[in-house]
């Protein structure tokens, strides 16, 4: 009763006692006045999340290999909850990585690719799923600092010429200019395009080409096969 008399005296006398960000002006037969609301709390915001001792753990155990499911029990927060806040913090990452790792005077740099999968492995993929690029195998890129293991870049996709570029972009931004370095590769063709491109100012490029063994009779591996041989080429 005291607040609304308050008010009603607030409006009154031409002044608010209430905060500017609660008092609006509206405008009602050409008389304009003053109506005021209740303070309200910012809407919840899944980054919130991550200034949160929930949201801190599910991305701690995330990162130690622990499944959705799992660190949804052990949190209490929904596995969809966890994987945009995941989503969130890998953005936030980037962007970090992008501002910090600048100038590295690094002298050899390997790259390599991690295969994996989205939703379903590609030999898995059914007729009228064969041109959706958004689900089946993909690579992370990776072009590593071969003494400190420092990532110096990284893209994730298809093992195409395009992606290719986008790391070698991310490595020449990520270096000094004034330091030349031994790149490394597999055999992936598209790697050689690239270079030519980006980096042939300030590296010696080589490919290192592995062999594998054969699997022996009915093996089965869900892993690469054993590497027997490394062969350096120009």
């Amino acid at each position: 009763m005291d607040c609304q008399m308050r008010r009603e005296r607030g409006s009154v006398l031409g002044y608010s006692i209430l905060s500017p960000a609660s008092r609006s002006w509206r405008s009602k037969g050409g008389r304009i006045r003053a109506a005021f609301t209740e303070e309200h709390e910012a809407p919840f915001r899944i980054e919130d999340y991550l200034f949160t001792d929930q949201g801190r753990m599910a991305i701690k155990l995330l990162l130690e290999g622990t499944s959705v499911r799992s660190a949804e029990r052990l949190t209490g927060l929904h596995r969809d909850a966890i994987l945009r806040l995941l989503v969130e913090a890998g953005k936030r990452c980037e962007a970090l990585m992008d501002r910090l790792i600048r100038n590295v005077c690094a002298t050899e740099i390997q790259c390599d690719e991690i295969w994996g999968y989205v939703a379903k492995k590609e030999g898995h993929k059914r007729p009228d799923e064969y041109e959706d690029n958004t689900i089946g195998d993909t690579w992370t890129w990776v072009a590593l600092e071969r003494h400190t293991k420092l990532v110096l870049a990284f893209a994730v996709g298809r093992r195409t010429l395009e992606k290719a570029f986008e790391l070698t972009f991310k490595v020449r931004r990520a270096t000094s200019p004034n330091v030349r370095f031994q790149l490394t590769t597999d055999g992936l063709a598209a790697y050689r395009t690239a270079v030519d491109e980006m980096l042939t100012d300030r590296c010696d490029f080589g490919r290192l080409i592995k062999f594998y063994s054969q699997p022996q009779m009915n093996e089965q591996r869900y892993s690469p096969a054993r590497m027997v041989e490394a062969m350096p080429v120009p």
